[in-house]
């Protein structure tokens, strides 16, 4: 989405390995257009000067987990669709923005996290991508 924030939401398994999923554009993004026109041109490598993630809980207090995902292995320059790999089935009309986060995340069950990715483009405007992400609990470990 645009610059400002956009939010995702999923369920995902308490301790278990997650790989979160955006499609991102930007006022001055120099990729091709987003399958979604009104959304504007996406972001590619080039565009993006740091990655950071954090992740908070139900009430907004940081948990203290947070990382700097590589931009080289974040940022698509390309549109991602199901046909370059079925993941991204689970984001309508495909996406740019692919982060794998460990699940020493995810230890409690039942519980609303969120995870936000703050982009910094190279001009200095910020992007911001949430995911709201409730636990499952596992029945065996």
């Amino acid at each position: 989405m645009g610059c400002g924030q956009t939010t995702y939401s999923a369920v995902i398994s308490e301790d278990g390995d997650v790989t979160l999923l955006a499609r991102v554009s930007a006022r001055n993004g120099s990729g091709a257009t987003s399958p979604v026109a009104a959304e504007g041109t996406l972001i590619q490598q080039a565009d993006v000067s740091s990655l950071a993630l954090s992740q908070y809980d139900s009430s907004g207090t940081a948990t203290g987990n947070t990382s700097t995902p590589v931009i080289a292995t974040s940022i698509y320059d390309t549109l991602q669709t199901s046909t370059d790999d079925p993941i991204w089935n689970n984001l309508t009309s495909g996406g740019n923005v692919a982060v794998d986060v460990s699940g020493t995340w995810f230890p409690d069950p039942n519980t609303l996290t969120i995870v936000e990715l703050l982009i910094t483009l190279s001009g200095g405007a910020k992007i911001v991508v949430s995911w709201q992400l409730t636990t499952n609990s596992l029945l065996s470990v």
